[in-house]
């Protein structure tokens, strides 16, 4: 859930001002008992008695609709209270602007104390599978007691049997096998960690991967392919993943030096490298990279859409639907567009009437081709054309080989088309999409490099070719 900046502030500010206002009215009441029973009355229910001698008059009314606003939004989320409000826009913060170590330091829910044979111990920090997906998703708040360089610490001798009990994901009660068929064991994550727990440097190159595209990939892999021949070796592969790392905004954030230092994904016997590079003749294909790629996102996708929890039929309501493409809306209140969405969609909170994950899963294939698709409806955009459902579900079919149906296309439509004019605009849809499309990884950061690159490889192709003829 993400809320503006000046809106954070003035909340924050004006719940502190009814609170110490509370507590002076409290002491004023003690003190002056024998005041008549009217007009301590009065002042009990009067939620802004006494604002305006802590508050510039200017101030007044603008907090009064604040502290109106915070009601309104405990009303309809009764779960949620100011305390959490503060973690959640604080959390939000440290995922959008600070350096990735940081990052990895509040979510991070594992240290592991190690013991040397002379007795001294070290320390190693780790996030489970589900702490990366938190560490990416806007509005997931942190557990109880976890937060800044605060971690469940465990004795390396203990390890296995709490992994065995906290880390290894569980079955909920109602949940068919199917819906949790991405947090299984056998899941992308437990097999490239050490028993299911995520270093700093897996958790970078994790990063790495999601922050770039399919088509970057594609362009990486030609680049430092030497012979040709659709495969790179492990030292070839270091250098793709050191240049991707480099072009990517935590790349950008990242400075590898003292505690932040990342270890070599690669090095002998860690689990990444056992698994692309099973042994040392082995080469990594392309088409294998965007295969894990692709599964990768998968999964990460599946987590979040089971923490909307889904019925037995692996459904979700079309308002959850709404609330995952908002979560990434930079400046977006959530609750507040949820309750404009909720307007426009029939049945929003039934789940037997809901989305399916395969549903989901279809349009966040699409939007992972958001670049192609931008290019494909520039003609639209250029002539001040709205973009319309028919025309989305033709680019879609000719971009990523997709069907979008009738129910995902009308909860898109009622996130993004804010002015219900029917169609969605470049401003509407298209710039707001990509950050859920890369799960808010991917900031824009065209400095024409891969323009460059593109270009380059282009050209050495139809060098080749020519003098070959």
């Amino acid at each position: 859930m993400a809320y503006s900046r000046i809106s954070t502030r003035a909340l924050n500010f004006a719940i502190r001002s009814r609170n110490y206002n509370q507590n002076q009215q409290n002491n004023q009441n003690n003190q002056n008992s024998y005041k008549s029973h009217n007009n301590h009355s009065s002042s009990k229910q009067n939620p802004f008695f006494n604002l305006k001698t802590i508050l510039p008059s200017g101030l007044l009314f603008a907090t009064a609709i604040v502290i109106a606003e915070e009601n309104d939004i405990k009303t309809k989320n009764p779960s949620i209270n100011n305390s959490q409000i503060k973690q959640i826009n604080y959390q939000n913060r440290i995922r959008r602007f600070s350096t990735p170590d940081k990052v990895f330091r509040l979510f991070a829910t594992i240290q592991v104390v190690h013991h040397n044979d002379h007795g001294v111990a070290h320390d190693e920090i780790y996030m489970t599978a589900e702490d990366f997906v938190r560490s990416i998703t806007p509005g997931d708040i942190q557990p109880d007691k976890l937060g800044l360089d605060q971690y469940n610490k465990v004795h390396d001798e203990k390890l296995s049997k709490y992994i065995e009990k906290h880390v290894k994901p569980k079955k909920p009660s109602g949940i068919t096998s199917e819906t949790l068929s991405g947090t299984i064991p056998e899941s992308i994550f437990s097999q490239i960690s050490e028993n299911g727990l995520l270093s700093f440097s897996d958790y970078i190159f994790l990063i790495t991967v999601l922050s770039t595209s399919a088509r970057h990939w594609r362009i990486l892999f030609k680049v430092f392919d030497q012979n040709g021949d659709g495969e790179v070796d492990k030292k070839e592969f270091r250098r793709v993943m050191k240049l991707a790392q480099k072009n990517t905004a935590t790349g950008d954030r990242h400075r590898d030096t003292g505690s932040s230092t990342c270890k070599d994904i690669l090095r002998k016997n860690s689990a990444i490298c056992n698994y692309f590079y099973p042994n040392e003749d082995h080469k990594l294909n392309l088409n294998q990279f965007l295969e894990f790629h692709k599964k990768l996102r998968s999964e990460i996708l599946r987590v979040q859409f089971n923490r909307e929890r889904p019925n037995s039929e692996g459904k979700i309501s079309k308002l959850s639907f709404a609330k995952m493409l908002l979560e990434y809306v930079e400046n977006a209140d959530t609750y507040v567009e949820l309750d404009r969405v909720k307007k426009y969609l029939s049945n929003a909170n039934s789940k037997k009437e809901g989305i399916s994950y395969s549903q989901v899963e279809s349009l966040y294939t699409v939007l992972s081709n958001i670049d192609d698709i931008e290019m494909s409806l520039d003609m639209h955009t250029s002539a001040g054309i709205e973009l319309s459902k028919d025309t989305f579900k033709h680019v879609a079919h000719v971009v990523a080989d997709e069907i979008i149906d009738d129910a995902t296309l009308d909860v898109v439509w009622a996130v993004f088309d804010v002015d219900n004019s029917g169609g969605l605009s470049n401003k509407e849809f298209l710039k707001q999409i990509k950050g859920k499309a890369s799960f808010g990884l991917e900031e824009s950061k065209d400095t024409g490099f891969w323009r460059l690159i593109s270009s380059i490889w282009t050209c050495t192709q139809k060098l080749i070719a020519d003098r070959l003829e």
